[in-house]
């Protein structure tokens, strides 16, 4: 009998092009991180150069491929500079991961200025727009791509000192609607994620100390772990297992939210 080779499984991702942007840490790193794990070639955006170049050497050196690019969310300039390097390195754009947001917490509603809500509008909404906007030519031409944006629990249940915060990620989940519904004839996907998941550069004190007080309200008992918990999430909606979901909003926080307090 002749020697079978073993064929290796298919990547989720293979030789797709992705753009991820707040990829400097969290949820963006770790997305960016797994999907060139999933075979995708990326492209990280984000302010903190220096920590996306560590990243894409980490990609790079284990056999992946990725490009840094700065980018101020809130300078429409700096986002052309994004799209035009991924096409000018890949040659096309199929997944858009628009995970940056501007920090926005602090202000309760009753002090919260025309200026802070303004900036949390255009790094949130506003910038996520643009992007979609400059790769759709692109996911059009090709005939299909899949676009996942990030919101928060904070659009339904509201939370002190969050009022920016919400606001903007209510328009981000609004605009997840609308594309789905234009865009879904060119065979563009469009949904969106509220994630709750542990900040990957806290202090690991901190960060049990965080685990520790979400125990006995989150319904699987502990707080998410960017790389393990969310970013398996989004590169399932990037990935051509999800192509009928269009238009979803899901939640990924361990069952918080269906929870009859969240306090």
């Amino acid at each position: 009998m002749e020697n079978q080779v073993k064929q290796q499984p298919m990547r989720m991702l293979e030789n797709k092009v992705a753009i991820i942007t707040g990829a400097s840490r969290g949820i963006g790193k770790a997305t960016a991180l797994r999907m060139s794990e999933e075979g995708a070639k990326i492209v990280v955006s984000a302010r903190s150069f220096d920590k996306l170049t560590k990243i894409c050497e980490k990609i790079n050196t284990q056999g992946g491929s990725a490009i840094a690019v700065s980018c101020d969310l809130s300078n429409e300039a700096e986002i052309d500079s994004v799209i035009q390097t991924a096409i000018q390195t890949y040659r096309r754009i199929d997944i858009l991961a628009n995970i940056g947001q501007g920090d926005t917490e602090g202000q309760t509603l009753d002090n919260l200025s025309v200026k802070e809500a303004t900036y949390a509008y255009q790094t949130g909404p506003i910038s996520s727009m643009l992007f979609m906007q400059k790769c759709f030519p692109y996911m059009r031409k090709q005939h299909g791509g899949s676009i996942i944006n990030v919101s928060s629990r904070y659009v339904d249940i509201g939370g002190e000192g969050f009022a920016a915060f919400g606001m903007a990620k209510s328009a981000i989940e609004a605009l997840t609607h609308m594309a789905a519904v234009e865009w879904g004839k060119y065979g563009i996907r469009t949904n969106c994620i509220r994630p709750i998941a542990m900040q990957d550069e806290l202090p690991k004190l901190h960060s049990q100390a965080i685990n520790a007080s979400m125990k006995n309200k989150i319904p699987l008992g502990y707080l998410a772990m960017p790389y393990k918990d969310i970013a398996p999430l989004i590169i399932y909606l990037a990935s051509d297992y999800a192509c009928y979901l269009n238009g979803a909003v899901i939640s990924a926080d361990g069952g918080l939210s269906r929870c009859s307090s969240t306090k």
